[in-house]
């Protein structure tokens, strides 16, 4: 697989996380408050794991969102705003999972989804910036 099909592969996962995480509070009642955060993780982790592919950089098998910013803040500066969201969402990626690990309201699943749509567009913008750049280049 090329480096192009593997950076859209990411985001093609990364566009359904959000779009699923995104319904389980707007299309469900109750609305799936862990589910979302699950998704809201797992789109957040696909889009950084995506722009890392785009730089030619190998992702970690982790779902550490931290670390996975950390790197691509090696390549983007304006990444170390994200930290904490990042921090925030990257134990949705588990605790969820589990009964009786954690005790989801509401608006800790609006923040998730928010979070990891903010992370995502940054992601997209970027990696789409970027290639612009090349093709004037050319």
């Amino acid at each position: 697989m090329s480096g192009t099909d593997l950076v859209s592969k990411w985001f093609e996962k990364a566009t359904v996380d959000l779009r699923v995480a995104k319904r389980l509070l707007e299309d469900f009642y109750p609305k799936e408050l862990e589910a979302a955060c699950f998704h809201a993780q797992q789109s957040a982790e696909k889009a950084l794991k995506a722009f890392l592919s785009y730089h030619n950089i190998e992702p970690p098998k982790t779902h550490d969102l931290i670390r996975l910013c950390q790197m691509c803040e090696d390549c983007d500066d304006s990444f170390h705003e994200f930290i904490g969201a990042c921090g925030y969402l990257t134990p949705y990626a588990v605790i969820v999972r589990y009964p009786d690990e954690i005790e989801i309201v509401e608006s800790q699943a609006q923040k998730a989804v928010k979070d990891a749509g903010d992370i995502y567009t940054r992601c997209a913008d970027q990696v789409q910036k970027l290639r612009q750049s090349v093709q004037e280049q050319q």
